[in-house]
C-alpha cells in the first residue's frame, strides 16, 4: 500500500529577535544557529513523516519588521497554517501576538486559520506571564507549546502539533497509478 503525501505551506510570524528563523532551522537541520543575524523573509523546505504522511513541508520564515508587509498577504493566502511564535524573555513580543493573528484573519476565515502560539527561548528565565500567553491562545481557539530552538525543546512537537491540526482539516491524498493509454 502506498503512503499518503501531502504539501503543507506554514508561514512563521512573530516580532524580531523572538527566534523564528533559529526555530525552523533547528526543526529542518537539527542545528542551532549562534549568531543572531536579523532575517529577510525566506522560503525553506523538508519532508517529514507524520502520522504515516509524507509531507512536504514549505515554511516561509517572516522578517519582524513591517518592511515585507505586502508580502504577507500572499504568504497567508498561500499558507494552511502559522506558527505564531513569542520569545518568553520578552512580554512586548507577547503583546504583538494579536497583530501577526490579525494579519493572518484579514485573509483567512476563522475555521481555516490553523495555528500555534509559541513561546521560545524558554532555556532563559522567563519573564512573560504564561497566563496570558494561554489566554491568548484560547481566545482564538490554538494550543500552545513553550520551546526552546538553542536546546531543541518542543521544536519538532510544535511544528508537528501544527502539521497534525493541518491534516485534519485537509486530509492527504493516497497517490494514484498513472495509466498511460
Amino acid at each position: 500500500m502506498k503512503k499518503q503525501t501531502s504539501t503543507i505551506n506554514i508561514v512563521v510570524f512573530g516580532s524580531g529577535g523572538v527566534g523564528k528563523t533559529a526555530l525552523i532551522h533547528r526543526y529542518i537541520n537539527s542545528t542551532f544557529i549562534t549568531q543572531y543575524e536579523p532575517s529577510t523573509d525566506s522560503l525553506e523546505h523538508c519532508s517529514k513523516i507524520i502520522n504515516d504522511v509524507i509531507c512536504t513541508i514549505n515554511i516561509q520564515d517572516t522578517s519582524g519588521s513591517d518592511l515585507f508587509e505586502t508580502l504577507r498577504e500572499l504568504y497567508v493566502r498561500s499558507s494552511d497554517g502559522a506558527l505564531l511564535v513569542c520569545s518568553g524573555i520578552s512580554p512586548s513580543t507577547l503583546n504583538e501576538l494579536p497583530e501577526f493573528y490579525n494579519v493572518i484573519r484579514r485573509f483567512k476565515s476563522e475555521e481555516d486559520c490553523i495555528v500555534v502560539v509559541v513561546i521560545n527561548k524558554t532555556d532563559l528565565d522567563l519573564i512573560i506571564d504564561i497566563k496570558e500567553a494561554k489566554r491568548f491562545a484560547e481566545s482564538i481557539n490554538a494550543p500552545w507549546i513553550k520551546t526552546s530552538a538553542k536546546t531543541n525543546n518542543n521544536v519538532v512537537e510544535a511544528f508537528s502539533i501544527l502539521v497534525q491540526r493541518i491534516l485534519e482539516k485537509n486530509p492527504p491524498k493516497t497517490p494514484r497509478k498513472c495509466l498511460i493509454l
